[in-house]
């Protein structure tokens, strides 16, 4: 381990995956566990369950938000809060000594300071991205950020320059806390747990969750998502209840301040991924058959929603917005999905899980 850290340059594994997009707080994890096929199955069995608030923001149930809740289970966290940052704080040597032993860097900058980034020398605009490898020759280091017009994710190159002029605001700002009382958090590392767990993929265990989904229930206890800084408790509607709750907010949607673009495509994300959930278990032919091609209709239906409000958003037509085709394509998913998951269920159960 002491060679290790006398090299030039190291990057860590990762993979650009497209499973989960809406939130960083998740994506950024994902790119590292997609990395290590000994993490898939406590994937897959997780990121089920989904609930909304009274403001109408989806998040998974167990949401790790800043890394917390249910992923501490494949990953050991650090983290290095904005109040602990001083003029002397070298972020350079941090991420290098880190990224040698083996730890990723989810780090906030101001992205005025980022060449590839759209706030370039235009705005100030504070935002995350994970620092997985350097190169001490080149004076960089390796990233995958999040392209904002596009919603999709890449890899890239940070220059040293750029890293410590864009980090210069965590040093120089003088607020300690977020809106909601909580501390800011300016660097989480990470890493698997691969070498301390092993983990094999309960049936059972992903059926409940199902379950839960399907019946609009939290038998998994929600609250221990908020295991560090935690949110403000919120009212929140769960599974196939936060459709109904949604539809409401289309309902009224010119009533709003904004309209919540990053919903949609959770939902659509959702949708892909339950799909992909049900692929990996072995179900009869026709079954799974069956599942496929409903799953396949709402995967279309929340496709033409997603793209149908994207193109009025950027057209700043917030009115042209057809909430009744919307309202009908939600309706005939939640029709079709609640359908299609208690024939499954029905059958897991029979099955003898």
């Amino acid at each position: 381990m002491n060679n290790f850290q006398f090299r030039t340059s190291t990057m860590l594994p990762v993979v650009l995956q497209t499973d989960i997009k809406a939130y960083m707080f998740l994506a950024y994890p994902m790119c590292v566990l997609r990395a290590y096929d000994t993490l898939l199955p406590w994937y897959n069995e997780r990121f089920i369950n989904i609930k909304i608030n009274e403001n109408f923001d989806f998040q998974y149930v167990k949401w790790p938000y800043e890394m917390s809740g249910e992923i501490d289970e494949v990953f050991e966290c650090n983290y290095i809060y904005r109040s602990m940052l001083d003029k002397d704080f070298d972020i350079i040597s941090i991420l290098i000594k880190q990224i040698n032993l083996g730890w990723y860097g989810y780090v906030f900058f101001d992205e005025y300071h980022l060449k590839c980034q759209d706030a370039y020398k235009k705005y100030h605009f504070r935002h995350d991205s994970l620092i997985y490898g350097y190169d001490l020759d080149k004076e960089c280091f390796y990233a995958i950020s999040i392209e904002c017009l596009m919603g999709s994710y890449r890899k890239t190159i940070y220059s040293f320059n750029e890293v410590k002029k864009g980090f210069d605001l965590e040093i120089k700002e003088k607020s300690k806390y977020d809106d909601y009382g909580r501390e800011l958090v300016s660097i989480i590392s990470f890493r698997p747990k691969i070498f301390y767990n092993s983990y094999s993929f309960s049936k059972r265990t992903f059926c409940d969750r199902i379950s839960d989904y399907l019946h609009g229930t939290d038998s998994f206890n929600d609250s221990f998502y908020t295991s560090i800084n935690p949110c403000p408790q919120d009212k929140f509607t769960y599974g196939m209840n936060a459709y109904i709750k949604f539809i409401d907010y289309i309902k009224q949607i010119e009533e709003y301040d904004r309209i919540i673009y990053r919903n949609i495509h959770f939902l659509y994300e959702h949708k892909k991924n339950m799909k992909k959930k049900i692929e990996c278990l072995s179900l009869p032919c026709e079954l799974m058959e069956y599942c496929e091609e409903r799953y396949d209709k709402i995967i279309d239906n929340f496709e033409v929603v997603r793209l149908g409000i994207l193109k009025n958003l950027l057209q700043r037509k917030r009115k042209s917005i057809s909430k009744n085709k919307i309202i009908q394509r939600l309706y005939d998913s939640y029709t079709i999905e609640k359908k299609v998951l208690t024939i499954f269920l029905e059958h897991i159960k029979s099955d003898s899980y």
